[in-house]
């Protein structure tokens, strides 16, 4: 492959995810949910003549970083760009300098940017440096990748990146199994505010510290709700989920990641008779999501929109990564 005169360029691309189920309860060792959103995540790869990473972000800021320095690299533009590279040079040191340009959402939404960013990453730089990953190694090196940058994580948002569709996580760090589901009858609000994961995630670990008994006891009811939501999903009892949508929330509450402003978009959708809904992720902010037949979606929609929500309109189930050889332009 001719490298350094700019003829070859590699694109992929990742989407985001929304966890459905298992917030918080998948750190901790119990089963969780996701399903892969159609706001992707693009990684445009090319090799240069430098022993260096260079990365241009959505933001057009430039950055170069020396393959010697890519595990110490915290910088918030690239960390985990420049993480999933070293993931990459340490099962095979790349013969050549990469540059990297990411684009994307202006706004994540909360709804998996790192993770996207860092699967594509490491699918674009692979196949430029013909370095050979199935998805399963994909997946491990993605989920190390931000497990380096982050300290802690479960693995559901790298699961809908490399994966795409609906999967089931048994539990952390497991390779995730695909649910057999054809639509999921989903409607997406935004709260307008933005939230700290890694913050949030703590606070709960902190909670159980203290309370052990406790939180182990709805971290565990948690695990039991995706388990029984998952053949839900699969049969296409949306009442059944609905009601386990609305103990989960509970459940979230309970741990207090909840906000005003999330249970304000909830009970408006169960005020609009969707079968239920619940807050998604870490909490603190973020987005709500409800489970609504098609003949009152609209309601469900004008009652987020009422509540101060942003409807996203944004498809779910969608596929995963994908790898795209193309000139460089």
């Amino acid at each position: 492959m001719e490298h350094g005169k700019g003829l070859m360029q590699v694109s992929a691309s990742a989407p985001g995810k929304l966890v459905l189920f298992g917030d918080h309860a998948v750190v901790h060792g119990y089963p969780g949910i996701v399903t892969a959103v159609d706001r992707r995540y693009q990684v445009r790869a090319r090799h240069i003549d430098a022993a260096a990473l260079q990365v241009r972000t959505s933001a057009d800021r430039l950055h170069e970083v020396p393959f010697t320095a890519l595990g110490k690299t915290q910088h918030p533009d690239i960390a985990y760009v420049a993480a999933a590279i070293n993931q990459l040079n340490a099962r095979e040191p790349l013969k050549h300098g990469l540059k990297l340009v990411t684009s994307g959402p202006t706004r994540s939404l909360g709804l998996g940017s790192s993770s996207a960013i860092s699967v594509a990453t490491l699918a674009a730089a692979s196949r430029i440096h013909d370095v050979d990953l199935s998805l399963d190694e994909l997946y491990s090196m993605a989920r190390t990748a931000i497990l380096d940058v982050q300290g802690l994580g479960s693995g559901l948002d790298v699961a809908a990146a490399v994966y795409g569709g609906t999967c089931f996580l048994e539990r952390a760090g497991e390779i995730p199994e695909a649910l057999s589901v054809e639509r999921l009858p989903l409607i997406i609000g935004y709260s307008g505010s933005k939230a700290g994961t890694v913050n949030l995630v703590k606070r709960v670990a902190g909670l159980r510290s203290r309370h052990p008994d406790l939180v182990e006891a709805v971290l565990g009811a948690m695990g039991r709700i995706s388990i029984r939501s998952r053949s839900c999903m699969e049969e296409g009892r949306w009442r059944d989920l609905g009601a386990l949508t609305d103990i989960n929330q509970g459940l979230l509450e309970a741990l207090g990641v909840g906000t005003g402003q999330l249970a304000q978009l909830v009970y408006a959708a169960r005020s609009a008779r969707a079968w239920g809904a619940k807050l998604s992720g870490a909490g603190g902010g973020d987005c709500a999501f409800a489970w609504a037949d098609d003949s009152i979606r609209a309601d469900v929609v004008a009652g987020l929109e009422a509540a101060g929500g942003q409807v996203a309109d944004i498809a779910c189930n969608v596929p995963g990564v994908k790898v795209i050889d193309e000139t460089w332009r």
